[in-house]
């Protein structure tokens, strides 16, 4: 399981689901400008100084707010960019365990 941090909007990878983590429903739009893993992996290796300026990234930021606000947690899953959808095994395992870390 890959989770970012709230704080530091750094992915990691867990055996195991830390205790407590976020997940926090969001609005699906039709623009498709959700930040994927790649992008957000692309931002912190300083390849893309925009990436923080796409519109997928303040749903990013706003989600980590409100779960660092309202319940002080440090890890949240965000399925656009903890999930690796360019693995097919990756993603295959993420929709069978989806409704665990649920």
């Amino acid at each position: 399981m890959r989770l970012l941090h709230t704080t530091s909007y750094k992915l990691k990878s867990f055996s195991g689901p830390p205790d407590p983590y976020c997940i926090i429903s969001h609005k699906w739009s039709q623009t498709h400008d959700d930040m994927t893993f790649q992008q957000l992996n692309q931002m912190h290796s300083g390849g893309d100084p925009k990436s923080m300026e796409h519109p997928g990234f303040a749903k990013i930021r706003g989600a980590c707010g409100t779960a660092y606000g309202a319940g002080g947690y440090q890890w949240i899953w965000i399925d656009s960019c903890c999930i690796n959808k360019e693995s097919s095994a990756e993603l295959g395992y993420s929709l069978n365990f989806m409704y665990r870390w649920y």
